[in-house]
């Protein structure tokens, strides 16, 4: 395996490119992140906020974090707009040599912005994570952050044909019902967000077109033991009830959809079983692993590695060809036809730039 350098001829890149060679290119080398102060250890953090006159704010990142990633611009953009008289700075603390600073400076979750005075710490921004909320908070980091809206209760909102249900109406509202769909959400789940409109506009269209049944919704994060009652381990969770008894789940998130099954509800067809995993099935095809990986390449002198994902649709349809193709070579010694799961040996994918299948 070989990988071009394609970074800035400096020690401090190639200690970089060398420490991860395929992951994202750091911080402190991306020309989006020239007006940030890059720190690169404890030391250099400590002499840096004793001597920096100027109000700090410090960007306390790893560059595996999703969150991190996303602020990188927005903070970039306001070490720009603020400089010179405010200075922006940040160190990546996922580097072994920086551990001790997560324990120094209380870090506990990623990103951790601090902002100092003198080397003193004294605030937390807790603001707006965008470019305007950092700026904002730089020039008056005294004021109390900027209150998030609330979002209102579902329950609450009027012109609403849903039937929200608790402990109290449960029994009573679904024991009469024939026919009655049951939608168990959390108010911070995504998923259900997206789905709370669709369930509202089916509502209204069974309503409009008289659909017999109902559609109901309860918040299992306050009524939590009628969720355990029916098993409830994920949000959104849809269950089908008839005359309050408990029939099935249905997996339905779409407003037409969730009409269709109203007009003829019935019990989806049970998942078909799992396949068995491919290493088990007779062909010559060599399964790879993390250990025998690099010993099976060496006794070979060419060898087509096939990296899959068992619930990959392409890989499923290549299978076939590929078995064929191994067969033909199952007597020669010098070639072979090699597969390695990325889903159990995630390693040895990464390693070779494996980035879809």
């Amino acid at each position: 395996f070989r990988k071009d350098y394609d970074r800035q001829l400096t020690a401090t890149s190639m200690a970089n490119f060398m420490r991860d060679p395929t992951g994202d290119l750091p911080w402190e080398e991306d020309p989006i992140g020239i007006d940030v102060v890059h720190v690169p250890d404890s030391v250099a953090l400590g002499k840096f906020l004793k001597k920096e006159v100027r109000p700090v704010l410090v960007m306390f990142y790893a560059p595996w974090c999703g969150f991190c990633k996303t602020l990188k611009p927005e903070y970039s953009a306001a070490a720009t707009e603020l400089k010179p008289k405010y200075v922006l700075a940040a160190i990546d603390v996922n580097r072994p040599e920086n551990s001790i600073i997560r324990k120094q400076y209380n870090i506990t979750g990623f990103p951790t912005l601090l902002y100092y005075e003198n080397g003193r710490m004294k605030y937390t921004f807790d603001g707006e994570n965008s470019k305007a909320g950092i700026v904002a908070f730089m020039k008056n980091p005294a004021a109390p952050p900027p209150t998030k809206p609330k979002e209102p209760d579902w329950a609450s909102e009027p012109n609403s044909e849903i039937v929200h249900l608790g402990s109290a109406n449960f029994e009573p509202a679904l024991k009469d019902e024939k026919s009655a769909l049951v939608m168990f959400y959390a108010p911070w789940c995504g998923h259900c967000k997206k789905m709370k409109p669709e369930y509202e506009k089916a509502a209204t269209i069974m309503k409009e077109k008289k659909i017999a049944g109902v559609l109901a919704a309860l918040d299992a994060t306050k009524e939590q033991a009628i969720g355990q009652q029916f098993g409830v381990k994920g949000y959104p969770t849809v269950k089908y009830f008839s005359n309050g008894e408990f029939k099935f789940d249905v997996n339905v998130r779409d407003a037409d959809k969730i009409v269709e099954f109203m007009k003829n509800p019935s019990e989806p067809p049970p998942p078909p079983a799992p396949e068995a995993p491919w290493e088990e099935e007779q062909n010559e095809v060599v399964h790879l692993n993390d250990e025998s990986f690099k010993p099976f390449l060496k006794k070979k002198k060419h060898v087509l590695v096939m990296f899959y994902a068992p619930w990959c649709g392409h890989c499923k349809r290549a299978k076939p060809e590929f078995a064929n193709a191994a067969e033909q070579f199952k007597d020669d010694p010098k070639v072979a036809l090699a597969a390695v799961d990325c889903t159990r040996h995630s390693g040895i994918c990464s390693a070779y730039e494996v980035r879809g299948v």
